[in-house]
């Protein structure tokens, strides 16, 4: 039976070479990804630290749960919006239930959960067609959802 050679492969001029580039377009992605996220807002699980928003993007594998049960009660229980990082470098806020009808009353050029969808799956990459993109049904489900929330 042959084993394979793990310390052989990692030393290999090519996946180190590998290795160096997805950290860089990593890096890249983080540094200048999604649209902006407003500055007035806290921050949960971002440090001031060098490449900060890379680092939290990288935390966010393990901390996201516990980041937003902290979140939820310092901020949304008190009807505070806040921002979060991301794993995919597209940043999020979050909106307390109190803010979600103003919301849903913003025009599709001022919020536009397609348009977040589209971003967030990637949509010019991922699909054949702009029809599988073209019906919203999530729009549906929030709206229904938001109705039977307590005010």
């Amino acid at each position: 039976m042959t084993t394979f050679d793990f310390d052989g492969l990692l030393s290999h001029p090519s996946v180190i070479a590998l290795l160096i580039v997805s950290f860089i377009l990593v890096c890249y992605k983080q540094a200048g990804s999604g649209a902006p996220v407003p500055d007035n807002l806290p921050w949960i699980g971002k440090r001031k630290e060098l490449f900060a928003g890379t680092r939290a993007a990288i935390r966010s594998f393990n901390g996201q749960r516990g980041w937003l049960n902290q979140a939820y009660i310092d901020y949304s229980k008190k009807g505070k919006s806040y921002n979060i990082p991301q794993v995919n470098g597209c940043d999020e806020v979050i909106i307390p239930n109190q803010k979600l009808s103003w919301l849903l009353n913003q025009s599709d050029d001022v919020a536009s959960v397609r348009a977040a969808h589209y971003d967030i799956l990637y949509g010019e990459y991922n699909f054949t067609s702009p029809v599988v993109l073209g019906e919203v049904f999530h729009e549906h489900c929030i709206r229904a959802w938001h109705e039977t929330l307590p005010p």
